[in-house]
């Protein structure tokens, strides 16, 4: 129970420190949520973290897929959102991002990392996962 409300405390006390952005140019962009806590919630869905740029072709074809009905169906379980690692540079930095497209799923505590595109097959394979 400890771990739980420090986990929480930490959570808002991050949320606090965060700056708003004017991401409304980005093709990421997805309306400001309670995120960090949603992520720490002991009650929560895992979360999907998708990080690209529209410079990338990977990315693009990645963004694409991710973006298909049958993907969408998948992505229904989670708390998902896109970054553009070139305007949200703090969550670059947060989730030492090194190479795009990413995709990071946080489940359990846990953090899984899956590095290059991907086609609609390998993403519901990789969200089948958890």
């Amino acid at each position: 129970m400890k771990t739980f409300s420090f986990l929480i405390m930490s959570a808002l006390l991050l949320s606090f420190n965060f700056q708003k952005q004017d991401n409304a140019s980005s093709p990421y962009f997805l309306p400001e949520t309670s995120f960090a806590i949603e992520i720490e919630s002991e009650n929560s869905k895992p979360s999907v973290l998708y990080f690209g740029a529209t410079w990338c072709n990977p990315c693009k074809t990645t963004k694409k897929n991710l973006e298909s009905i049958e993907v969408k169906k998948e992505l229904e379980r989670f708390n998902f959102k896109m970054y553009d690692v070139d305007i949200d540079k703090k969550e670059k930095e947060k989730y030492k991002i090194k190479l795009i497209p990413t995709i990071i799923v946080l489940k359990d505590s846990k953090i899984y990392r899956y590095i290059g595109g991907k086609s609609k097959t390998e993403l519901i394979k990789i969200l089948k996962k958890y």
